[in-house]
């Protein structure tokens, strides 16, 4: 007579429990089973879930870092361009050479616009470096000192006003673009024609003087470029439509300095025609 024993000394194998049957109605081609409690384990979706979350989770950690680095070069940008104000402002010397070389003016108003254009219709130049680094250093340079030699022309009071007012549009339009459900990247081409007639009607004030014109064109400006940075922060954050590249990161610090000047110069146009100064 031949007896079975399992692990377990002098135990006979009738007295080892039959397993539980497994429901048929189930589908275990993508299991295993628990030899302690013979409990079915999907396999396929588990993987499939734990993929996703990876996935999810370097998604938010890319985005993060690229915001991040966005901002920071953006933060780099406006202190260039606010000690340089400031500069001017208080050095009267240098007022002075602002105001009697004008030449220079106009070198950095053409360099600006030439880098401007390059950066924006040669998508390559911003992906590589160090020339997206230096492209970006020169139209810096080159705006801060336009917006300076403006800033020592004008009463430090309107001055320091618009600015504060553009810290304070600034902060509420992004809180704003980060936490609404509209997708303003949809709206891309109507900025586009908001920014065509707005170049249009610019073009036309140089030839007038009527300060009633001139004060309507600026408040168009302030609205326009008031979308341009919702627009422009949720193309940063990409939970919208559409969405800027990971190496898109000049691009995007461009966008937004761009938006915060003209935001600014045109305030400071508002408070100065409202306050009676030329």
């Amino acid at each position: 007579m031949s007896m079975y024993y399992n692990n377990q000394p002098n135990q006979p194998q009738n007295n080892v429990p039959n397993p539980p049957a497994y429901p048929s109605n189930q589908n275990y081609q993508n299991t295993y089973y628990n030899n302690d409690t013979f409990q079915p384990v999907p396999i396929a979706d588990d993987i499939e879930s734990g993929n996703q979350s990876l996935k999810n989770d370097y998604e938010l950690t890319m985005r993060l870092g690229f915001i991040k680095k966005v901002y920071g070069i953006l933060s780099a940008q406006l202190l260039v361009t606010f000690l340089l104000c400031i500069f001017s402002m208080t050095n009267k010397t240098f007022a002075n050479f602002q105001i009697h070389n004008s030449g220079i003016m106009i070198f950095c108003m053409v360099v600006n616009i030439i880098i401007f254009i390059c950066l924006i219709c040669i998508p390559h130049l911003l992906k590589t470096t160090p020339t997206n680094y230096i492209l970006l250093f020169i139209f810096t340079i080159t705006e801060a000192y336009m917006v300076s030699a403006i800033c020592s022309m004008t009463n430090p009071q309107i001055v320091v006003m618009a600015a504060g007012m553009t810290v304070g549009m600034t902060l509420a339009l992004t809180y704003y673009a980060c936490t609404t459900k509209e997708d303003f990247t949809i709206c891309g081409s109507m900025l586009f024609i908001g920014a065509c007639i707005l170049l249009f009607f610019s073009i036309f004030l140089i030839f007038t003087q009527n300060p009633i014109v001139h004060i309507i064109v600026c408040c168009f400006g302030v609205l326009l470029y008031s979308f341009y940075l919702v627009y422009d922060t949720q193309l940063l954050l990409g939970n919208k439509r559409s969405a800027l590249d990971y190496d898109d990161y000049i691009m995007g610090a461009l966008m937004l300095y761009v938006d915060i000047i003209q935001l600014f110069l045109y305030l400071l146009d508002i408070l100065q025609k409202v306050s009676g100064e030329n």
